[in-house]
């Protein structure tokens, strides 16, 4: 996934990871953080300062948060709890 900055069109930041595309993704309000969704089910939590991943999300060790693709995914308000959403 690449972060562009959109005042000079330049290249940020290319954070790796997900194995598929990438579906969704949210920002953490003070944009310290994003939360993103693949196509692989995987959802991946990032800090932007590092550009690392800093937690999988996932329903046990094995297994990705979804069995087909995640749609759409959000952070609260509050910035520790994650939303996702598979299929339509």
């Amino acid at each position: 996934m690449r972060i562009w900055d959109p005042k000079t069109g330049e290249l940020h930041a290319e954070l790796i990871g997900h194995l598929r595309w990438v579906m969704t993704l949210d920002w953490t309000r003070d944009c310290s953080g994003i939360v993103t969704g693949a196509d692989d089910g995987s959802v991946r939590l990032w800090e932007m300062e590092t550009l690392q991943t800093v937690a999988v999300l996932s329903r046990r060790p094995d297994k990705p948060a979804h069995d087909g693709a995640c749609n759409w995914c959000a952070l609260c308000y509050a910035g520790y709890l994650a939303r996702t959403v598979q299929g339509q």
